[in-house]
């Protein structure tokens, strides 16, 4: 009754690009929105934004630096033997001698 009819095989899925050692390639693609495609305005409002987002993270690396300063400092101030007032921040010199000061309130001027 019925003869078989050869159809021909199903074609294999294409296999993806390989490297020489089997594993696959990897393509980088280009961002979408290049800088040649953007008007000098938005070239600049990129620019400008970029930049207060380096001293954002300058200005934020310089706190901790100065927390950990600080720390330091509070540290050696508690343990070190040799650590005096005078090294710390406190009132020194002599006084400031003003006018009120020295001729009193109502002396002054004649």
């Amino acid at each position: 009754a019925g003869a078989f009819i050869e159809r021909p095989a199903a074609a294999a899925p294409a296999a993806p690009h390989l490297n020489l050692d089997g594993t696959p390639v990897q393509t980088v693609k280009e961002p979408a929105a290049s800088a040649e495609g953007l008007s000098m305005k938005a070239q600049a409002r990129r620019k400008a934004e970029e930049h207060a987002l380096r001293e954002k993270e300058d200005a934020k690396r310089q706190r901790e630096e100065t927390k950990k300063q600080i720390e330091r400092d509070n540290y050696a101030r508690k343990h070190d033997p040799n650590w005096k007032t005078t090294e710390g921040v406190q009132k020194g010199g002599k006084d400031i001698n003003t006018f009120r000061g020295k001729y009193g309130e109502d002396c002054g001027g004649g």
